[in-house]
């Protein structure tokens, strides 16, 4: 086993993580453990630029401690989603976590994405510092061709443009297999879920937008940002 720290760039930021620490539980389980290595957990868009690193470094073998447990079940990616009824999904990053639930504030989401500053892009608004996105409803869900994903708005929400085009090139690593989305259309009432990525359930890139964070266990890698020089 490597043991050693990978240096991945993510949004200008060098993100340090380490392969050897391998967390697995539920997400906020794995999010305490987080913590307790004194790390950082990944949103989903730094987990799309680990994947998309490992799968370009294929022949390193730190790229094979990442992508082995990837392709057999689900990373956690510390972002959440609040579905609202007919209106379509709020996305925050590293959301709260109170008394053992995913906390997301409406009100409080509204009010960052009505800023002055905030920017719409293909119909999803996001905030000033990028940290909270609303999609509208009306995007697409299950099986996509590249071209679908390429220009699917909820997983533009989730991980950003550059993100995205990461997923479309990840999910290019599989294929005979169509990525998959897994998400609520629309609900009938409000519910707040949390995000996960993998390739075990479907054989292909399957994207999770509607877990709970309460059950079910899957890995993630926390990460520390790289000092200055």
């Amino acid at each position: 086993m490597v043991d050693h720290e990978v240096i991945i760039s993510h949004e200008g930021k060098d993100l340090v993580f380490m392969p050897q620490i391998e967390l697995l539980g539920t997400y906020i389980g794995v999010e305490e453990q987080i913590k307790e290595q004194r790390l950082i957990a990944p949103t989903f868009a730094e987990t799309i630029s680990l994947i998309y690193f490992a799968f370009e470094n294929q022949h390193e073998e730190w790229a094979n401690q990442i992508l082995e447990p990837f392709r057999k079940k689900w990373f956690w990616a510390y972002t959440g989603t609040l579905f609202v009824p007919y209106k379509g999904v709020y996305v925050q990053d590293n959301p709260q976590i109170i008394n053992g639930k995913v906390i997301m504030n409406k009100s409080e989401l509204v009010k960052k994405l009505k800023s002055e500053k905030s920017k719409t892009i293909e119909g999803v608004i996001f905030s000033k510092d990028g940290s909270v996105r609303f999609v509208p409803i009306g995007y697409k869900i299950g099986k996509h061709t590249a071209d679908d994903l390429a220009r699917n708005t909820l997983l533009l929400g989730l991980a950003g443009e550059k993100g995205r085009e990461r997923a479309v090139k990840i999910a290019q690593y599989f294929d005979s297999k169509p990525p998959q989305i897994y998400s609520f259309k629309d609900v009938d009432e409000e519910k707040t879920r949390v995000c996960a990525i993998g390739a075990g359930c479907s054989g292909g890139l399957d994207i999770g937008a509607n877990d709970e964070y309460d059950k079910g266990e899957a890995f993630a890698f926390g990460y520390k940002l790289k000092e200055a020089a």
